[in-house]
């Protein structure tokens, strides 16, 4: 299983990674002229090289995180399968049947990832153009329901390198989240 599951991680990201540096590149371009600053041919020079290295980084680190929750999750299938008293066929075919790399688990993934990308550049944009001192979160049109992104709209603007706490750093801080971080600019705060 393990040979599998690797493969599909290495699949799932190879397919999101030019979305992940297209979501970045365009983020950053969008945070600097936000601010009021002109792309010009060395900020998006700039963003194109961020964008790779962040792509890269985030494959890297997407493949340890999927097969690390995938190998939990194998460990309490086979653990309830000896409590069952299930024959290994059964085992197999209930991992088979109920888990893996789902159409609806890889959209997950993906739209989860290409929002962590879009805030990311937009945090890159903002840190190019030194005007943004502070962020702060909103939630998204879609958000209904009471959850940790509450919280963190709660806290208010803070500094842009600080993280909200627990949380992380920024935005997406679950699965399929749709809240997004606006800058607070220097020139703001002075009035």
């Amino acid at each position: 299983y393990s040979i599998a599951i690797v493969a599909c991680c290495v699949e799932l990201v190879e397919a999101i990674t030019p979305d992940l540096v297209a979501m970045f590149q365009e983020a950053g371009i969008f945070g600097v002229v936000q601010v009021g600053m002109a792309a010009d041919a060395a900020i998006v020079t700039h963003m194109d090289k961020a964008a790779l290295k962040y792509a890269e980084d985030r494959a890297a680190e997407l493949v340890t995180n999927i097969t690390a929750s995938t190998r939990d999750y194998m460990r309490t299938q086979v653990e309830h399968a000896v409590e069952q008293g299930s024959s290994p066929q059964e085992l197999a075919d209930n991992i088979e049947e109920s888990f893996g790399f789902s159409d609806s688990r890889s959209e997950t993934i993906a739209r989860t990832e290409l929002a962590m990308a879009h805030v990311e550049g937009n945090m890159e944009g903002w840190r190019e153009s030194g005007e943004v001192e502070m962020k702060e979160v909103i939630l998204g049109d879609n958000h209904d329901e009471e959850d940790e992104c509450d919280d963190a709209v709660a806290m208010g603007a803070i500094p842009l390198e600080d993280s909200f706490g627990d949380l992380g750093d920024n935005p997406p801080f679950h699965p399929r989240c749709v809240c997004d971080i606006l800058p607070v600019l220097k020139s703001a705060n002075e009035e």
